[in-house]
């Protein structure tokens, strides 16, 4: 998936000769300290950014050389990415953000408010899909962000510190989700700098010293 991957900020190298190969069915979790990279490097997965060096190649193909067209096909087609800040989009009602992939799939809004209200309940919020996000508390938000990006059932899944905000059940809720996405045959990549967490990952990375480091 990365393949000698190199990323800078400023002037400087935060992650070097970084090599990761994901499966599908796997749970991988990246641990590293605020401004280790983590970020930066889940961008990358998600083919929002590109590497300074390397390559990152899904399916067999070398995204990092390919157009700006190419690759956000491919994000919409292959990834579901959970930012470290929410990205709601305050225009929108709360089922009209969960169900923004699908809508821009050109599924009807009858079957996409159906898929929304049935993603919603999973994670506690179907009484809200017709609130503005602005209504909305920090962890409701996140948890519409959180759905958003499951809802088209993405082959990789790329979540960056995504439980901010949610209490201790619905954290547990969350990564029987993750889990079920992953158990499903799809890879899931979590980062979060807490070495407390205990997430079910079925593969465990740190970064440390500028190298993404599996245990």
């Amino acid at each position: 998936m990365l393949e000698d991957v190199w990323i800078r900020r400023g002037n400087e190298y935060v992650l070097e000769h970084v090599d990761l190969q994901l499966y599908p069915g796997d749970f991988a979790c990246i641990y590293g300290r605020s401004g280790s990279g983590k970020t930066s490097l889940l961008r990358i997965l998600a083919l929002i950014d590109r590497p300074d060096r390397g390559r990152v190649v899904l399916g067999g193909r070398d995204y990092s050389s390919a157009g700006d067209g190419e690759r956000a096909d491919a994000r919409a087609r292959l990834i579901g990415y959970i930012p470290q800040h929410d990205n709601i989009i305050d225009q929108l009602l709360v089922w009209e953000n969960i169900a923004l992939p699908l809508l821009l799939q050109g599924l009807s809004e009858e079957e996409a408010l159906e898929k929304a209200r049935s993603a919603a309940s999973s994670l506690g919020i179907d009484a809200l899909l017709y609130r503005r996000p602005q209504s909305l508390s920090g962890g409701q938000r996140r948890r519409v962000a959180i759905l958003r990006a499951l809802i088209k059932d993405p082959p990789i899944l790329v979540a960056d510190e995504p439980l901010t905000g949610l209490d201790d059940e619905l954290i547990q809720v969350v990564y029987r989700i993750f889990s079920k996405h992953s158990n499903n045959g799809k890879t899931v990549i979590y980062a979060t700098p807490d070495t407390t967490d205990n997430p079910p990952c079925t593969r465990v990375f740190r970064i440390k010293a500028r190298r993404l480091v599996e245990e």
